[in-house]
């Protein structure tokens, strides 16, 4: 199991892994998804960003490619957004 720094507990599943990516703060994510280059495409629209997210953390700690659930995409892209 992964722990990240600032997480209570280990992670055990993708939403456990999801959910502390969400709790990343808006400069955090512009840091992380605005310079990986090598994911294509703008953010300007929740699709494009939920495809980047996807792509930049898809696979993050040897975790079986989940999409993260609609709720959490919603909040990082509304926190993105402000």
């Amino acid at each position: 199991m992964l722990a990240l720094p600032g997480v209570a507990q280990p992670l055990s599943s993708p939403e456990d892994l999801w959910r502390a990516i969400a709790a990343l703060s808006a400069g955090q994510l512009h840091t992380i998804i605005d310079l990986d280059h090598a994911a294509p495409g703008p953010t300007g629209d929740l699709d494009s960003f939920r495809r980047r997210i996807a792509g930049v953390f898809g696979n993050v700690a040897g975790f079986a490619p989940a999409p993260p659930p609609e709720p959490i995409v919603r909040a990082m892209w509304e926190k993105y957004r402000g």
